[in-house]
């Protein structure tokens, strides 16, 4: 791990010195053409010139190639791709790893990598066969506009523009206004009082038992708990069903099991007595989601 990291430093080191010398060349470059003055005629003061000449012909060239959407084609663009690839893993994995009152902290002190991670999330998205919010969508636009729904996890509330009920978004930055910060373990909604709780690739922290009370306490009786996360979370058929059985014991009862076969599992519960809510529950666990450093 310390050894990944110090690489990690490194690469972001050379990355940064890179663009930065290519800013302060151009700079130069630039000043000498507004400037009209003549380079001294030396070997090495001309190398220098005709370097920085390929770095801005090789910015011009790098603006179209971005305009055409084409892929990336200069060092400058891959490094700096990398760079942020990185920092997606990082943030990454200290959600998967960190108590979600942590994950706020986090994130309130620094709200530009919450836009770094979704921005990074959404690159994943775009690889995927399709994305498993589409299909809840489609599913709650089926059974009614008249359901209250709770959405944990929200990212930029794209279930809250896409169907016609009232839809309470929750999150740990507000990338917009329908968005509500807080913990979600503890929203600001009363009990009782939603229809449909979604967690959307959304179970991510230590502490998954307490956001599973949350949606317990805040659904109606009855009411039902959306579940869709990567397959390979749950480390297998064994893992899955120990999740499903833990799930039942905060509250609910298994109302459908859907393996996708394309890379997520799709869980529906109803929400139930809590039976036994002074004995101690049995913990919630998910692998963490980690992808591979690069």
């Amino acid at each position: 791990m310390g050894k990944n990291r110090r690489k990690n430093a490194k690469t972001v080191q050379k990355a940064v010195g890179k663009e930065q010398k290519f800013k302060v060349a151009k700079h130069k470059f630039q000043n000498m053409l507004k400037e009209k003055t003549k380079p001294a005629k030396t070997k090495t003061a001309n190398k220098k010139i005709e370097k920085v000449k390929e770095w801005v012909n090789e910015t011009n060239k790098i603006e179209l190639t971005s305009k055409k959407n084409e892929a990336p084609t200069s060092l400058r663009e891959r490094m700096m791709e990398r760079l942020h690839g990185a920092h997606f893993r990082f943030l990454n994995e200290q959600l998967y790893t960190a108590e979600g009152s942590k994950s706020i902290k986090m994130f309130t002190k620094n709200p530009e990598a919450f836009t770094a991670y979704h921005e990074g999330f959404q690159q994943q998205v775009q690889q995927w066969e399709f994305n498993p919010l589409d299909l809840i969508i489609a599913n709650i636009k089926k059974k009614g506009s008249d359901l209250v729904i709770a959405d944990f996890g929200c990212g930029d509330a794209r279930l809250s523009f896409s169907v016609q009920n009232k839809v309470h978004s929750f999150d740990l930055v507000a990338m917009n206004d329908n968005v509500t910060v807080c913990d979600m373990a503890h929203t600001p909604l009363p009990n009782s009082s939603v229809d449909i709780a979604v967690f959307c690739l959304s179970l991510m922290g230590t502490n998954l038992s307490e956001f599973i009370l949350e949606a317990n306490r805040v659904l109606k009786p009855g009411g039902t708990l959306k579940i869709a996360e990567v397959e390979s979370r749950f480390d297998g058929e064994k893992g899955l069903n120990s999740f499903i059985y833990g799930v039942t014991k905060h509250g609910f009862k298994l109302a459908s099991k859907n393996l996708s076969k394309t890379y997520f599992c799709f869980l529906d519960f109803k929400k139930t007595l809590l039976k036994d809510a002074q004995k101690k529950l049995p913990q919630l666990k998910l692998k963490p989601c980690m992808y591979k450093k690069r």
